[in-house]
């Protein structure tokens, strides 16, 4: 005769019900990541968006857009760092004109601190539907900013 365990192991949750834990490698690299997302808000907020809508990465000491110094042509990321720092700021319509892939992953990012500090706090995982919308979600923004900069291209 077989004995039924009193209680349900967490690592067989996974199979028998909504969620599993998560080990506390997974939970501190969720927090990570969480706070990273809140500094580059918090540097996006600090600088000053460009009124060109290009360069706003120029305040932190990085160089011009290699493409547009050596081509003359912006690349997919060009006014990325200035549709954030306009997001910051609460122009949304503005900061998708500068670069819209930029502005979807910078809302992305917005979505996801309260989920890092759920896997982080709560210790369960969401089964794997939380990290296909996160992919969708990135490769969606990701093909935003090319079709946009590719508009850009055709125009110039």
């Amino acid at each position: 005769m077989t004995t039924i365990p009193s209680k349900i192991d967490p690592t067989e949750q996974e199979s028998t019900g909504r969620t599993r834990n998560l080990p506390w490698m997974l939970r501190l690299l969720s927090l990570s990541a969480g706070l990273f997302i809140l500094c580059l808000f918090v540097v996006a907020r600090i600088l000053q968006p460009d009124e060109a809508g290009l360069g706003t990465h120029m305040q932190l000491g990085l160089p011009p857009c290699t493409s547009i110094s050596l081509l003359g042509l912006p690349c997919p990321s060009c006014g990325m760092t200035t549709a954030w720092s306009l997001l910051t700021r609460g122009q949304l319509s503005l900061a998708l004109q500068r670069n819209a892939g930029g502005t979807l992953l910078a809302i992305i990012g917005i979505a996801y601190l309260p989920a890092s500090c759920y896997f982080f706090f709560c210790g369960r995982s969401t089964r794997g539907w939380f990290s296909l919308a996160l992919a969708i979600a990135i490769a969606s923004a990701l093909g935003v900013s090319i079709c946009q900069w590719m508009v850009r291209l055709s125009v110039a």
